[in-house]
């Protein structure tokens, strides 16, 4: 008995239309059945992102309505594997710090192409438990996410804010906290915090519209840096 062939969903955003058809057509060959989808500008693929649900993304990055860099922060909050494909070598860097799946230099072969297939994976279900122990090797606390309205970066050491009693101070970071925590109740505010959705009483633009400021339950009013903004609004339609 066969096993059931899992169909993937791609999305190539390439201003380029030879190059659309021409990784449609390598994809199509390397995996039959699966759904391809395209876009020509950045604004077309924030229309997609809201509209499917995607396995893949194939980004070009210098494009005449707006480079691929100020899309990829957007992508993150999704969670959807991104392969760079690109003439320039020189975003390599800061494409990798945006944690891409794969960077490819065009023009790229079908073997190539395939490395990146293969690196590219939905994200695993996230195994949160309902009881969090943190700390450092002096002390440690207990505690459930529910009870954690911000987390908040001090130097070389993370603050927890909680709802029912005093925050807790420890060495760690931001990564690794958002590695514990739950990115369906959690999002970053900016590099420094991450806050539980629940505890946003208000959200709001500002600064033009391009960024968000939002009334946190016991801290007043915070802001969300203007890449986070655009990684809520890619993730929540907002």
């Amino acid at each position: 008995m066969k096993s059931k062939q899992i169909t993937l969903t791609f999305l190539i955003v390439d201003d380029e239309g030879l190059a659309r058809t021409e990784l449609s057509r390598q994809l199509a060959t390397l995996l039959p059945g699966s759904v391809i989808l395209t876009a020509a500008n950045i604004c077309q693929a924030r229309e997609q992102l809201l509209k499917h649900e995607i396995d893949g993304i194939f980004l070009d990055l210098e494009m005449p309505e707006g480079n691929g860099m100020s899309l990829l922060a957007e992508i993150q909050a999704t969670e959807v594997p991104v392969v760079i494909t690109t003439a320039h070598e020189q975003y390599a860097v800061e494409a990798f710090d945006g944690e891409v799946t794969d960077y490819l230099l065009k023009p790229f072969d079908k073997k190539r192409l395939a490395k990146a297939i293969a690196r590219i994976r939905r994200p695993q279900k996230h195994n949160i438990s309902p009881v969090l122990v943190l700390g450092d090797q002096s002390v440690c606390w207990p505690l459930k996410p529910d009870e954690i309205v911000m987390v908040e970066a001090e130097g070389a050491q993370v603050r927890v804010h909680l709802k029912d009693r005093e925050s807790v101070l420890f060495s760690s970071n931001l990564k690794e906290m958002e590695l514990l925590l739950d990115p369906r109740q959690f999002v970053r505010a900016s590099r420094s915090r991450i806050v539980q959705l629940l505890c946003l009483k208000q959200i709001s633009r500002s600064d033009g519209l391009n960024s968000f400021e939002a009334e946190l339950e016991g801290h007043g009013v915070i802001a969300f840096s203007r890449r986070q903004s655009q990684a809520f609004r890619a993730r929540f339609g907002f």
